[in-house]
């Protein structure tokens, strides 16, 4: 959920798969410790949504009741240039929300992205990721605190942590360490319980892919990568479906539908609650070299 959700399995069976197009249910995979190889490229498009979620504020001795909605589309494409190397760049950020307030709608501010449009080069120094821009320019403190908010500094370890280094089958379930997350969709700090199942593994454009089914409960903060600011928490209950390349082990479809709660302290003397669904998706068109 860097910014963004992630990941998902696989499973092989040369016979079965060469009748079926799915493998057979004892054959395992790894699901993460890749890299694409260079020249593929990879194009995401993500939908984040809130839609009319009630909202009560309390300040000076009283409750206003309301609604919050927000949407934000985002486009994304990464070209793999190595196995020490790549580059990201955030095509396009668009957020769009609003409150409504005894029947009268207010726009909720968005300030721009940082990163937009700003191609970022990530390259493995000393078994860590270090970013730069693409372009040699020294990153500002706005795109820093943006990579950071994203998980884009950690870009390989929610997929660690999700699917670890163990090999799986189909059919095989398995817990998740929600400490070990950097992020979660809207979520840092996260805590709870998570959980995963390899459902299948069949072939989505033209690769063999792991349908891996996700069920959480868990907690955190915001994620804004900044100090300070409100104090809020949230928490979120519900489950997401990933299908993930075993070629590329990289994320084809990922969706998510969950029940939000959130409250906290968003002005001095202001207190916030949230309540209702949200949905994610993700969807990645893979350009091989």
């Amino acid at each position: 959920m860097n910014h963004t959700f992630k990941k998902g399995t696989v499973g092989l069976g040369l016979g079965v798969l060469l009748l079926t197009g799915r493998a057979a249910a004892d054959d395992k995979v790894v699901l993460t410790g890749k890299l694409p190889p260079a020249g593929l490229v990879a194009v995401e498009t993500g939908t984040n949504e809130m839609k009319d979620m009630p909202m009560t504020i309390a300040m000076q001795g009283q409750d206003l009741s309301g609604t919050m909605t927000q949407k934000a589309v985002t486009t994304e494409t990464t070209t793999y240039q190595g196995p020490d190397k790549f580059t990201k760049e955030l095509n396009s950020s668009v957020i769009e929300g609003s409150v409504t307030m005894n029947g009268q709608a207010n726009p909720t501010p968005n300030p721009p992205n940082p990163l937009e449009k700003v191609p970022v080069t990530f390259e493995r120094k000393d078994g860590k990721w270090v970013p730069s821009l693409a372009n040699g320019d020294k990153l500002t403190d706005l795109q820093s605190k943006a990579l950071t908010s994203g998980g884009a500094d950690k870009p390989f370890e929610a997929d660690a942590a999700m699917y670890g280094t163990d090999p799986h089958k189909v059919g095989d379930k398995w817990d998740v360490d929600a400490t070990k997350m950097p992020t979660f969709g809207s979520l840092s700090k996260v805590t709870g319980t998570m959980k995963c199942e390899l459902v299948e593994v069949k072939e989505v454009q033209g690769m063999k892919a792991a349908v891996i089914k996700l069920s959480f409960d868990i907690s955190g903060a915001p994620d804004t990568g900044a100090e300070g600011g409100p104090e809020i928490k949230i928490h979120m209950t519900g489950e997401g479906t990933t299908t993930r390349s075993l070629d590329y082990a990289i994320d084809l479809e990922s969706t998510l539908k969950a029940q939000m709660d959130m409250k906290g302290t968003v002005a001095p003397g202001v207190e916030m609650k949230v309540s209702g669904p949200m949905t994610m998706s993700r969807s990645i068109t893979v350009k091989k070299p």
